[in-house]
């Protein structure tokens, strides 16, 4: 009978502890959820500018890259 009772008290206790370790685990990813949500959403939408081009219709297909600037490097493909 002593045996039985130690089993059960050994048994609830280790489901109580069970609960109680989920419960934390279940709070904790909800505070790191949360806290991420509150960060991505306070991150300004400005970052990105905006490029206006206004050069002339037919100067837009142009190289805007001077001829005498950089130089051409045949591509070679690695076996």
């Amino acid at each position: 009978m002593i045996l039985l009772r130690f089993l059960l008290i050994s048994f609830l206790f280790v489901l109580v502890m069970g609960i109680f370790i989920l419960y934390f685990i279940v709070k904790r990813f909800k505070n790191i959820t949360r806290q991420f949500r509150q960060t991505t959403a306070e991150r300004p939408k400005s970052d990105r500018q905006t490029v206006i081009d206004r050069r002339h219709p037919d100067e837009v297909h142009k190289k805007i890259i001077p001829k005498d600037e950089g130089e051409y490097v045949d591509f070679e493909e690695e076996a």
